[in-house]
């Protein structure tokens, strides 16, 4: 299952030209995509890069440039493989993080949805392997998100919903990850190098609900601005765009 530049750019909201640019530019943000480069060559990405690509378009929206958003994105998948979302406490197996890392959460969000094991179970009979593993499971996802759209207005898809991860900027220096539902921060960090022709990198400033500065902590209760990217609806909108 691909998805070529086309339906990348409706899928994110970014051009095709911007896209292609970030391909050449910072082909690491795609970790499990080939990008081929080359006048004329098409491009495409696996599920996991059109979540990526989604991710991008989402911090893109707020006004910041492609690529610096792109290496948002890559700077903050890094950071978030030393945690595990779905506690926001224990670190886990490297194989463990990876995983959660990639799918962003998006399949323990959507378990949430009633029937969920019913669309899934459609999925996979679709898919039609019997023992489906990594990018398959990932396309299988895909389906589900397909199975559930087919139902219509049943399961509004493009609303936010209880348990979407939220990813705050707070005075475009410190970040915030959080769900929807719940009262505390999973983790936060604190943005270094976001300049142009700088290294961005993310320094952690909390852990199991502690501040590490309580500099830091007034930063975040009392920002001066604060940006709020609905993570999960971001991919579940992406996903559905690009099929339109």
């Amino acid at each position: 299952m691909q998805f070529d530049t086309y339906q990348l750019a409706q899928a994110s909201g970014m051009t095709e030209a911007n896209i292609v640019m970030i391909m050449n530019r910072i082909p690491e943000l795609f970790p499990d995509d080939e990008v081929s480069k080359g006048h004329g060559k098409k491009r495409f990405l696996s599920v996991n890069g059109l979540r990526r690509i989604a991710f991008v378009g989402a911090v893109s929206s707020i006004g910041v440039g492609p690529t610096q958003a792109a290496k948002f994105v890559i700077a903050f998948l890094e950071t978030m493989r030393t945690f595990v979302w779905a506690s926001g406490k224990k670190p886990a197996k490297e194989q463990q993080v990876d995983l959660k890392t990639s799918l962003l959460f998006l399949d323990d969000n959507l378990g949430a949805i009633p029937n969920y094991d019913i669309f899934f179970s459609n999925a996979f009979v679709r898919y039609g392997k019997t023992d489906p593993k990594g990018k398959e499971l990932d396309e299988i996802t895909f389906l589900s998100v397909m199975e559930i759209m087919e139902e219509g207005e049943k399961y509004d898809l493009y609303e936010s919903h209880h348990g979407d991860t939220i990813v705050n900027i707070f005075n475009g220096e410190f970040v915030t990850v959080s769900k929807i539902g719940e009262d505390k921060y999973l983790s936060a960090f604190r943005m270094q190098g976001w300049g142009r022709g700088e290294k961005l990198s993310f320094k952690t400033i909390i852990q199991d609900g502690n501040y590490y500065i309580e500099h830091e902590k007034i930063n975040i209760d009392n920002p001066t601005t604060k940006i709020s990217i609905n993570l999960s609806l971001a991919i579940r909108t992406a996903f559905m765009r690009s099929v339109l």
